[in-house]
């Protein structure tokens, strides 16, 4: 099978402090890693290495390649070409990925316009298609609302369209349900879980909550005092 995401002897640094060390990860296509550790321990700065979206003041070294090509050394405009419909990222406040000046439909035409040149009525129809796969009711009417009209989970589950619209291969995802309540947490999750055995996309998710990678992941890591290590969740 070949490798969806390779990263070997990754090391991150700040300052002269060591954030990560020789870090190996491998994610199949298809498969769902969850990534936990303490808060600090350096997780988020991990899936923003994949990315290329840490401050200059980090220093990167190793290895990171996506379908075997090596992404580590490229420029974000070389980049460019692997986000969206190669690789995609979730932030942790629902409230980051959204533009406030502008309406949910807006949000999806941006998402589009950057890997196609699809019609804006080509664009709203799957839009709406997406949202109710999100089991979202009247979808027409949300897409002319903004995000701060919307509650949390009605905020992650457009997200996830967003997210889905131009298919990605990967999806990385930073404690996408760290905000919600209990019950919301759950029917997300559920809803993830379908998505991502229904389009066989590749997810590296960090989360705190056991629960949520024995429910998701196929495999788990722990990432403490700058390394990184599978775990077996043994239910303790």
């Amino acid at each position: 099978m070949t490798p969806l995401l390779q990263i070997n002897d990754l090391t991150i640094t700040c300052k002269d402090k060591l954030l990560i060390k020789n870090v190996d990860l491998c994610l199949n296509q298809g498969e769902c890693i969850a990534l936990t550790g303490p808060s600090g321990s350096g997780k988020t700065t991990l899936l923003k290495a994949i990315c290329h979206i840490l401050p200059q003041s980090f220093t990167v070294s190793g290895k990171i390649c996506f379908l075997k090509n090596d992404i580590s050394k490229l420029s974000l405009r070389q980049l460019n070409k692997y986000l969206g419909t190669g690789i995609t990222m979730i932030l942790q406040t629902p409230a980051d990925n959204f533009d406030d000046r502008k309406s949910i439909l807006s949000h999806f035409e941006e998402a589009m316009h950057a890997s196609s040149s699809k019609a804006k009525e080509e664009v709203k129809r799957l839009a709406v298609d997406l949202l109710y796969k999100m089991q979202l009711a009247y979808p027409q009417n949300l897409l002319k609302r903004r995000s701060f009209e919307l509650s949390q989970g009605l905020c992650q589950r457009v997200i996830l369209a967003l997210t889905l619209m131009q298919r990605p291969k990967l999806i990385l995802a930073d404690e996408f349900t760290c905000s919600l309540d209990i019950i919301t947490r759950v029917q997300i999750l559920q809803l993830l879980k379908n998505l991502h055995q229904e389009m066989g996309f590749g997810l590296l998710f960090i989360t705190h909550n056991k629960d949520d990678a024995r429910f998701l992941a196929d495999r788990t890591y722990h990432l403490e005092h700058a390394t990184l290590q599978q775990r077996i969740l043994d239910g303790t």
